[in-house]
């Protein structure tokens, strides 16, 4: 089910972007996904989902993944995109960061394996 949704999400991705003429890789910093989760606009944010979605179950299935990182079974996106979220806002001098260490490290501090 978790891979249907990826997939899913990433085959919209590249339509929005195109809708809005972003950069395909408009997510490089924590700035990127801060400014469009946060933004007014729909586009941005179903986008910027996408992203931490994608990047998400594309580091849970990694096998190093399991050595940092264990996201329990019942855990929602919605829940996922929170701890994201609520690690950009609680930590605005990391955003210059590249988004996927940062959304890595935000899974890292919620879930971190045994």
């Amino acid at each position: 089910m978790k891979y249907s949704l990826l997939i899913f999400a990433l085959a919209l991705l590249p339509q929005t972007i195109a809708s809005q003429n972003h950069n395909p890789l408009a997510f490089d910093t924590g700035n990127d996904i801060y400014s469009a989760c946060t933004s007014n606009d729909t586009t941005s944010i179903v986008a910027c989902r996408a992203f931490i979605f994608g990047v998400t179950v594309g580091y849970c299935v990694t096998t190093d993944s399991e050595r940092y990182v264990k996201i329990p079974n019942n855990v929602t996106r919605q829940q996922v995109e929170d701890v994201v979220m609520n690690f950009l806002t609680q930590h605005p001098e990391k955003r210059q960061k590249t988004s996927v260490s940062l959304i890595t490290g935000a899974l890292h501090e919620a879930w971190p394996a045994s």
